[in-house]
C-alpha cells in the first residue's frame, strides 16, 4: 500500500561531525531545507584543529582513524537502527573528511598499490571488502551507463559492492553572521535547490 512506501526522504541520512558547528549547522539546514527527520543525522566525532574549519587541515584522515572514526561507527549505526537496505544516499557535511590517506607509493606502482581515497568514495562501498584495497585501475563504477534508478540497480545486483550514493554539502567557510555558523556558500545552494525549476544557474560538466 502507499502507506507502506518508504518516503525519499526516509532513503536519506546526513553525516555531521559534533566536532565542528559548522557541519552541525549544515546537516540542521539540509534536514529543516528538505523535511528529513533529525533522526537520520548521524553524529561522529572527529577531532579537528579548527572547530570553524577555516582552513583545509581537517579535509584529510588516515586510514586508522578512518576506519575507527568514520566507517565503524557509521556502519554500527546502519545495523543498528536496520538501515543497511534502507538507505540509499548518504549526504556528508563540511567537517567530515574528504580524502583518506594511504602510505607513499613509488610513482611506478601508484595505480598498482596506492590505498589513498576519497570519503565519498569509501562511504558507497560500506559493508564491502572492497574499501581500502590498493589501486583503482580495476575499480570501475558499475553504475556507470545505467539507465535505471539507483534503487533498481541495487534491487537488481544486491551483490554489487556499490551500496550507497554519497553527496556532499560544503562550501567556502563564509559563515552568515556571529551567531549562525551556516557558511553563505551553503546557504545560497539550499536556496538555489528549493527555487523554481526555470531558476538559470551554471552548470560546469567534464567531458573528458
Amino acid at each position: 500500500s502507499l502507506g507502506c512506501t518508504p518516503s525519499p526522504a526516509d532513503r536519506i541520512c546526513i553525516l555531521v561531525n559534533d566536532a565542528s558547528p559548522v557541519s552541525l549547522a549544515i546537516g540542521e539546514a539540509y534536514a529543516d531545507a528538505r523535511r528529513i527527520d533529525h533522526d537520520r543525522i548521524v553524529h561522529l566525532n572527529i577531532p579537528v584543529p579548527d572547530p570553524a574549519l577555516g582552513d583545509a587541515r581537517h579535509e584529510s584522515i588516515g586510514r586508522e582513524d578512518f576506519e575507527l572514526l568514520i566507517r565503524q561507527p557509521l556502519e554500527n549505526v546502519f545495523i543498528e537502527r536496520d538501515w543497511v537496505d534502507a538507505i540509499e544516499i548518504i549526504v556528508t557535511t563540511k567537517g567530515i573528511p574528504l580524502r583518506v590517506d594511504g602510505p607513499r607509493v613509488s610513482r611506478a606502482f601508484l595505480l598498482r598499490d596506492d590505498t589513498t581515497a576519497s570519503v565519498d568514495a569509501e562511504l558507497s562501498l560500506l559493508f564491502s571488502p572492497l574499501i581500502g584495497s590498493p589501486g583503482i585501475a580495476a575499480s570501475r563504477n558499475p553504475y556507470y551507463g545505467q539507465e535505471i534508478s539507483f534503487q533498481e540497480f541495487r534491487d537488481q545486483h544486491p551483490q554489487s559492492p556499490l551500496r550507497y550514493m554519497v553527496a556532499r554539502l560544503t562550501g567556502y567557510q563564509t559563515p552568515g553572521s556571529p551567531n549562525n555558523p551556516l557558511p553563505r556558500d551553503v546557504a545560497r545552494l539550499l536556496e538555489n535547490a528549493q527555487a523554481e525549476p526555470t531558476l538559470r544557474g551554471l552548470w560546469l560538466v567534464d567531458l573528458d
